[in-house]
């Protein structure tokens, strides 16, 4: 019977809430030591080497954290991003995270398409009018005409080649835009938009080349 209980918590252990709340409450005791030592440098861009590597570190884990929350700060996010860039060049990091298979590696290259990726988020969070746009792209209805060329082409080839992840945040607010405006038929054919997309990438070679493990936190 004991090892029976024994047996179901180990599978509880690898449900993948209790995984996300084991590494919130890793960065939680990250971030207060990370904090403590902020305290004590204040600037960012005075932190010495070791120092300034232990924070890009802690920072690049806490945005790919943020980036599964509902409300992401993009404006904050990108200031951020923007320091951090700096310190990567500054030193020259390049790191491959080899415990944690879900953050992509640590570099200026890297920081800097998410910078790319922030502002363009930002664009369709505060612009009133960004949902035609958003519209025309995630539903493919054309290249973007002569007029539009500079940042619309911009946007445009960004958001087709970026990850399904990406694409998923700008249909949720294309969705809270629909659903502001009662516009049912859009969220109805937006809805289809997705499950389309989701089966695309459960069919695709990549994902049927993952592990069993990574296949559940998918």
């Amino acid at each position: 019977m004991k090892q029976e209980q024994k047996s179901k918590k180990g599978h509880r252990s690898l449900e993948p809430s209790n995984a996300e709340v084991v590494l919130q409450n890793r960065l939680d005791n990250w971030s207060k030591i990370i904090e403590d030592m902020s305290v004590i440098l204040e600037d960012v861009e005075e932190f010495e080497e070791p120092y300034s590597k232990l924070w890009l570190r802690y920072s690049w884990a806490c945005l790919w954290l943020s980036q599964v929350q509902p409300n992401l700060k993009t404006d904050e996010t990108a200031s951020q991003l923007s320091d951090m860039s700096r310190l990567a060049q500054k030193f020259k990091v390049d790191v491959l995270l080899v415990n944690y298979d879900n953050i992509p590696r640590l570099n200026k290259e890297d920081i800097d398409l998410q910078i790319s990726k922030m502002k363009i988020l930002s664009t369709f969070t505060s612009s009133a009018n960004s949902h035609e746009l958003l519209e025309n792209i995630l539903l493919k209805k054309g290249d973007p005409d002569e007029e539009s060329e500079g940042v619309a082409t911009t946007i445009y080839q960004f958001i087709n080649d970026s990850s399904s992840d990406m694409k998923l945040r700008l249909w949720a607010i294309l969705f809270d835009h629909y659903d502001a405006n009662k516009v049912s038929d859009s969220y109805q054919y937006g809805f289809e938009a997705i499950v389309s997309l989701m089966v695309h990438d459960l069919q695709s070679s990549d994902f049927n080349n993952l592990s069993g493990s990574k296949k559940t936190h998918v």
